[in-house]
């Protein structure tokens, strides 16, 4: 997921001293804003870690939080931790397909149906691009690969329902275990079914009071 976003809620992070001692690794003060994410990526390389799932943290977003008050200066920097992520895999990409990775690591606006093309295309040369360089752990990289492809198909789906199909149809949604098909209905009935047909099948579903 570093290829695309901070794995971490950064107040849950707990770390062990001496590593901290041994390897030298610090915030670097020129990624202000996004000191955490460059952290992370960096520290991948020399220690081992992972998410406990447990909640432990409530987010509360407001007025003042650095994402509204900083968002350009931490985009910037973010931005720059995922190329140099994508020079990792060996791939030496154009402005456009840095746009489009940003795009799809976003997912924060709905796109036309004819943007997916590019998308898929350039998760599928992610994941040719790290069969080759082996840099990252699989399946788990593909099925993070898929995540993605799943929310770009989402955030397309207003165009219509055939969104679902190239969704499935697309050999990075097999990368996902057998809950794809969940995802797949979750699309369906989320996104591409009209808003009065998804409560309505709520209602139904749900049980009467007791």
């Amino acid at each position: 997921m570093l290829l695309f976003a901070s794995p971490f809620h950064h107040p849950t992070v707990m770390m062990r001293r001496d590593w901290i001692a041994r390897s030298g690794c610090r915030f670097d003060p020129d990624f202000a804003h996004a000191e955490d994410y460059d952290f992370w990526e960096r520290a991948a390389g020399s220690t081992r870690f992972a998410n406990l799932p447990r909640v432990l943290v409530h987010y509360r977003t407001h007025a003042g939080q650095t994402t509204i008050v900083h968002g350009g200066v931490q985009t910037a920097r973010s931005r720059e931790v995922r190329l140099r992520q994508l020079h990792a895999l060996g791939l030496a990409p154009t402005e456009a397909e840095i746009e489009l990775h940003e795009e799809i690591a976003a997912a924060s606006r709905s796109m036309p149906t004819a943007w997916l093309d590019a998308a898929r295309g350039w998760l599928e040369r992610l994941r040719d691009a790290n069969r080759v360089s082996a840099l990252h752990p699989e399946p788990a990289f593909s099925q993070i690969l898929a995540r993605y492809w799943y929310r770009a198909c989402a955030g397309a789906a207003q165009d219509g329902r055939s969104t679902a199909a190239i969704f499935a149809r697309s050999n990075l949604a097999a990368a996902l275990p057998a809950s794809r098909w969940r995802y797949q209905l979750r699309l369906r009935a989320l996104r591409v079914l009209p808003e009065v047909v998804t409560r309505r099948a709520v209602q139904w579903r749900s049980p009467p009071d007791a």
